[in-house]
């Protein structure tokens, strides 16, 4: 009786232990009003969703408290991390640390920057021509961002924070020129100031392209890597019944709306980062707002 008891018992552990539900664990943004994450949060979900069949129940949360991009990426590989998903511009160092997604979630949206300046500069920006003469004025970014070692790298001069909500005071305080911003970020973080910061404002002449693809990122470890397929089998799903394309449009429609790009002068820039397996040759991955 209590060698069937035992076995009767193992058996309800065995059970319970496959059917648990996966934690998801995603990086709480650094302020309130910092909505950067919001549509990479919902396309994560929706990933989990469609594989629900598949790798079973799941729950999908944000980090119990704000947590900056150098300490996420840090937590990714720990077994006590704070996160276990992230979602961050790719790099050749951030892929050889973790486990990398490469289908850009935003389409390469993040690789067209616009420019955040006080608005009594903006004859400034009316005059550069080319990136030469913007390599004259100071970036403001984050210390530990993809974009700031190109920026570095490039040659520009950059004067960084180590947290992302300074970086908005420093800015209209005239600690630098322009803050560098994703067309997909400038917007609702210009809303989200403009109340406190009223100085700054969107510049309205140019735009910078490098290629710059947004990835979800797992750890380099048997959780990890099994989070990882999980998450890119989702958006492969997502991708052939269209709710991945859905998604998108309705999310870069939204932010684009009165930016005006069309007529800006564009600068392109290389990206000495970019990692040799970027799919830059699937045109099914990537979206230019200027087409």
């Amino acid at each position: 009786m209590r060698a069937w008891l035992t076995l009767l018992l193992s058996g309800f552990v065995s059970v319970a232990l496959w059917a648990a539900p996966i934690r998801v664990v995603f990086p709480r943004p650094e302020t309130d009003i910092d909505v950067r994450d919001r549509y990479a949060y919902d396309l994560l979900q929706e990933a989990l969703e469609h594989t629900r069949k598949d790798f079973g129940e799941y729950v999908l949360v944000r980090s119990s408290s704000p947590i900056n991009r150098l300490r996420s990426v840090l937590a990714l590989n720990d077994p006590n991390g704070e996160v276990n998903v992230i979602n961050v511009p790719t790099s050749v160092s951030y892929e050889q640390a973790l486990r990398p997604i490469r289908i850009p979630i935003d389409k390469g949206l993040l690789g067209y920057r616009l420019l955040l300046i006080r608005d009594k500069d903006q004859p400034r920006f009316d005059a550069i021509r080319n990136l030469d003469q913007l390599r004259q004025l100071r970036a403001g970014l984050q210390e530990n961002w993809t974009i700031t070692d190109v920026w570095r790298q490039a040659g520009f001069k950059v004067v960084t924070s180590s947290d992302y909500e300074p970086l908005f005071s420093m800015l209209s305080y005239g600690r630098f020129d322009y803050f560098l911003r994703g067309v997909d970020e400038i917007m609702p973080e210009w809303q989200g100031h403009h109340d406190k910061l009223p100085s700054l404002k969107i510049e309205q002449s140019l735009l910078v392209y490098l290629p710059l693809p947004r990835y979800f990122f797992t750890g380099r470890t048997q959780e990890g890597e099994r989070l990882g397929q999980r998450i890119e089998a989702g958006l492969q799903r997502m991708r052939q019944d269209g709710r991945f394309e859905q998604m998108f449009q309705t999310y870069q429609s939204e932010l684009l709306r009165g930016l005006k790009l069309q007529g800006r002068r564009v600068l392109r820039l290389e990206n000495p980062n970019l990692p040799a397996e970027t799919p830059l040759n699937d045109p099914s991955l990537w979206y230019s707002p200027l087409n």
